[in-house]
């Protein structure tokens, strides 16, 4: 085999191996902030600015709860989506005080944001 195809056949085998895994490619979401610069930092995500999530980055749907900013938030994934609040990046995220609100709210709503992978 040539070396052009042993690259090729290699790198098709490792793409199999990912896709048969199931693993999810790494995607850096976060955008700004200590967290972001600096990989090494602990940081806990919260709200920058109230918001209701949405169902999904497209439509809003039936939420109620709003999570109100300086809430801590679990972030679970990104997408992009509708924009709002100048970006159209979306997290997934899942609030930690009661109602423990989940959804997705704009990139720029989200403080202290941490690379999560892609939904």
């Amino acid at each position: 085999m040539s070396g052009r195809i042993k690259k090729v056949a290699l790198g098709a085998a490792v793409a199999a191996l990912s896709v048969g895994a199931g693993a999810v490619p790494r995607a850096d979401a976060a955008t700004s902030g200590a967290c972001w610069s600096n990989p090494a930092a602990r940081c806990t995500p919260s709200m920058s600015t109230s918001w209701a999530p949405w169902t999904s980055t497209w439509s809003q749907g039936p939420q109620y709860w709003t999570i109100p900013a300086g809430t801590k938030l679990d972030m679970v994934c990104w997408n992009t989506g509708a924009t709002r609040l100048n970006t159209a990046k979306w997290f997934y995220v899942r609030s930690t005080a009661y109602p423990f609100t989940a959804g997705y709210v704009p990139a720029n709503a989200v403080a202290n944001q941490i690379i999560v992978g892609h939904c």
